[in-house]
């Protein structure tokens, strides 16, 4: 296989993985701007691979001139990449009049190599292996300093909203990062050669791979620390490297020992390395098992615990508080007593259900559900934090409201988690709004806070595990971010949906669910609401 076949054939590969990562990205949100505008550099990456294969194997003249004019999309390919990471890291607001400007010079670059074609491409001739290569103009290099000056630019943005963004956006911003630096050392190698300057540019079919960390940094839910993806990769490399080289080696004592050993036959080291390997994976498999075992039963075994004596706690606050004989001072004292009580008791489930959340024994009890007290009960628990951050709280539920069939205890705690929320991240003074109401074959409940609001950025991760943004360490240092990422697990059990909304940061939030009604329900709800 020659150097010009090789190459191709690394090229298609690159340009497969460019656009198949392009097209998984759109459709994950095609209504997404980031998502488009890294669909729309997969499309200019690839706009450019396919120029170099076919230019490369063009005689000299006019088709391999304007293949290799194509080049010109490198510059959609850098003010996509650019918009991307300014719309990714929701930093528009601030290098807006940056992007114009860089819109700008790109577009200005373009009309200028149309109207002077040969004052970017002055001609094309053989170079090395290829039967035609580039031989670039004033414009060409115009085109390739505005290249390398905006994949700069992204950098500087990218260092500066790191400081802006919660230690998960931190991670995802060290992928977009090195897949900057990885895709700027492999993509760079194909230019010098269009100079005359006679190095190869075999490496830089790796380009269409730079998408591949982007991908993992915009995609994946909870983000390893790129150190540790390094260590791993490196890890893993050698793990299958040395893999290799035992096989190789069986393969070569198996030939040995047939050819040597009268009735050894070739199969019979391979089978035995085969069992071997087996036994190894059944004891490794065993041993995850039960570490996996006895994590969740540690964990179900201290809820449990928890639970006995806040019970008792529960109990003891309930008796007294009907009692006419206390001073309302010390009354005051048994409601938050009962409150903080029933907060520990809400969190101890948490902690039960995060740890059985994927077992087989994770059964819902379902029954008839009335959200209306429902929701009222919940409220009734928050009363006394409302009444301290002096929070105007309004709630009308409407006259008529199917029941919906679901676990009564786990629909409390989702609508806790997003009450406490709501109350936690509203300043005193502000306002929480309520809403129930149905349509079609679904309940729809909604809380909208007049709080720290939610960035753009933040909205597809804020229901992972875990996950906080600073803000909301600032406002409540108590929170461990798992309520929502259980709110979130405790609908979609139910068939529901589950989102958040807002008009951004400090301007409120709306966090709301939707649950399925069966279509019996439905009609009488509707037919008593017409009534």
């Amino acid at each position: 296989m020659n150097e010009l076949t090789l190459i191709t054939l690394g090229y298609a590969v690159s340009m497969a993985v460019t656009l198949g990562f392009g097209f998984f990205v759109l459709f994950q949100n095609p209504r997404g701007g980031a998502n488009r505008l890294f669909f729309l550099m997969c499309l200019s990456l690839a706009g450019f691979q396919l120029s170099f294969m076919l230019g490369a194997h063009a005689a000299p003249g006019a088709l391999a001139y304007w293949l290799w004019f194509a080049n010109i999309v490198d510059v959609f390919m850098a003010l996509f990449y650019l918009h991307f990471i300014i719309l990714a890291l929701d930093a528009l607001s601030r290098f807006r009049s940056l992007l114009r400007l860089a819109y700008v010079a790109g577009i200005g670059i373009i009309v200028a190599a149309c109207v002077a074609p040969h004052a970017f491409l002055p001609r094309v001739v053989p170079k090395l292996y290829f039967m035609s290569y580039l031989d670039g103009g004033p414009l060409y290099a115009a085109m390739l300093a505005f290249f390398l000056v905006s994949f700069l630019l992204s950098f500087l943005v990218m260092f500066l909203e790191r400081t802006r963004h919660s230690d998960e956006g931190k991670r995802r911003i060290d992928y977009y990062v090195f897949s900057l630096f990885y895709g700027f050392a492999t993509g760079i190698t194909a230019f010098p050669l269009v100079f005359s300057v006679p190095l190869d540019p075999i490496p830089s079919v790796l380009i269409g791979t730079f998408t591949i960390p982007m991908v993992y940094g915009m995609i994946t839910k909870d983000l390893l620390d790129i150190r540790i993806v390094f260590r791993r990769t490196l890890f893993y490399t050698l793990v299958i490297a040395a893999i290799a080289g035992l096989l190789s080696a069986l393969s070569v004592a198996s030939n040995v020992l047939s050819a040597r050993v009268p009735g050894f036959t070739f199969f019979a080291l391979p089978l035995v390395t085969a069992v071997a390997a087996v036994t190894a994976g059944a004891i490794y498999w065993r041993k995850a098992e039960e570490a996996e075992r006895l994590k969740y039963e540690f964990i179900t075994v201290a809820a449990h615990k928890f639970r006995t004596p806040l019970t008792r706690i529960r109990w003891a606050s309930e008796a007294l508080l009907p009692r006419t004989d206390i001073p309302p001072d010390a009354l005051e004292l048994l409601r938050r007593i009962k409150e903080s009580d029933l907060e520990l008791i809400q969190l101890s489930n948490l902690l039960m259900d995060a740890a059985r959340m994927d077992k087989e024994n994770y059964v819902y009890e379902k029954s008839e559900v009335a959200l209306v007290p429902l929701v009222e009960s919940v409220l009734d628990t928050y009363q006394s934090a409302i009444a301290d951050k002096h929070i105007a709280l309004t709630f009308t539920p409407p006259p008529t409201l199917p029941e919906i069939r679901g676990d009564k205890e786990r629909l409390a705690s989702a609508v806790s988690v997003l009450v406490e929320n709501a109350v936690a991240y509203t300043p005193p003074g502000g306002s929480i709004r309520v809403t129930l109401a149905f349509s079609l074959d679904e309940v729809r409940f909604a809380i909208t806070d007049s709080g720290i609001g939610v960035a753009e950025s933040e909205r597809r991760h804020i229901f992972k595990k875990f996950y906080r943004t600073d803000r909301a360490r600032r406002a409540d240092t108590e929170g461990v971010g798992l309520g929502l990422h259980m709110a979130e697990n405790i609908i979609k059990r139910h068939r529901g949906s589950i989102g958040v909304e807002s008009p951004g940061i400090g301007q409120g939030s709306t966090f709301w669910f939707t649950l399925p009604v069966p279509a019996k329900r439905f009609a009488s709800a509707t037919a008593a609401r017409g009534a």
